[in-house]
């Protein structure tokens, strides 16, 4: 009878998992008055493995490379250029470290919620949580392919695995990636608009 109850509520905590989104992958667009003219877009996302191993011997695609570019591309056509004129260089995104850990305060929790014949996860609790660090790089280049700016950022975020507020095994990854990226793009972004009068004289 546990383990009918088990299979069952295992099957509803999974299926009461979020899963990523148009807007988790979608950075948010900004009023800028100081706009770059149009540069051609460039990402180095190759620290991402082709296939990720989500546990229990089980690899899936790892859509994280893919949506990193995407974000990158939203965001500089979004907030960072602009959609109209002649090329004057280019902008290149590179990821230059990544690691995701377990958190294992929130595996133990998972364990102990088990025991109550897994109760606690049904109404919220969190049954795991993943950490990433990631430095993301982002250099701008003239024309004639001379790096007039290079930006770097560290973050570091966590999210959880949990019904109906957390992420699954493997949507987890994708959501700490994103939100990370969009978070350290953010931070660049920012840096970008205060250098931009002397960028647009570099670019002519």
């Amino acid at each position: 009878m546990n383990k009918l109850y088990l299979c069952v509520a295992a099957t509803i905590l999974l299926a009461a998992c979020k899963s990523v989104g148009y807007n988790d992958l979608t950075p948010s667009k900004q009023p800028n008055n100081n706009l770059l003219p149009v540069l051609e877009i460039k990402t180095d996302t190759s620290i991402y493995p082709r296939l990720l191993d989500i546990g229990k011997k089980k690899k899936v695609v790892d859509k994280r490379g893919n949506d990193a570019k995407n974000i990158f591309h939203k965001e500089v056509q979004q907030n960072i250029i602009e959609t109209t004129g002649a090329n004057k260089g280019s902008i290149s995104l590179r990821l230059n470290y990544e690691n995701t850990v377990n958190n294992s305060a929130y595996s133990a929790v998972g364990t102990v919620s088990l025991l109550a014949l897994g109760v606690p996860l049904l109404f919220g609790v969190p049954f795991g949580a993943k950490t990433q660090d990631l430095e993301v790089e982002v250099q701008i280049l003239n024309k004639h392919k001379d790096v007039i700016r290079t930006y770097t950022e560290k973050v570091s975020d966590t999210e959880y695995k949990a019904a109906w507020w957390g992420y699954d095994s493997q949507s987890i990854y994708r959501k700490l990636a994103a939100e990370n990226l969009k978070h350290a793009l953010e931070n660049i972004r920012y840096k970008i608009n205060n250098d931009a009068p002397e960028i647009l004289t570099e670019l002519k």
